[in-house]
């Protein structure tokens, strides 16, 4: 099979099935001294509150890349907290997705 026949195959099954992660968000925060092995480890360590975030270190650059299907399941306070909590100031990169909860919002409790 040739790249043009497997480009055709893959159209065709891309548009039977639905997109799951149609709100899938990507983010980038730099935050300076992360490549210190100490700061990724415990930066692992603090991922596993958040089992539905995926992220990858670039220890070189200072930089986390997150994944997150679904936005509601994380909120911009609970990331930034991940890397205050190891004493690294995260700078979140590019534009923050409108959809993101900010993690600052309060509900009224009714009767």
């Amino acid at each position: 099979m040739n790249s043009a026949d497997l480009s055709l195959a893959l159209d065709g099954v891309s548009d039977s099935f639905p997109c799951k992660y149609e709100n899938m968000i990507e983010l980038e925060v730099y935050a300076r001294g992360l490549r210190k092995e100490q700061h990724i480890l415990e930066l692992t360590n603090q991922m596993a509150m958040l089992p539905k975030v995926r992220y990858k270190i670039d220890q070189h650059h200072d930089l986390v890349y997150f994944e997150i299907d679904d936005p509601r399941d994380v909120s911009l306070r609970q990331l930034n907290d991940l890397f205050t909590h190891i004493g690294l100031i995260p700078r979140f990169v590019g534009h923050l997705p409108d959809n993101l909860r900010r993690g600052d919002e309060t509900t009224r409790l009714t009767e």
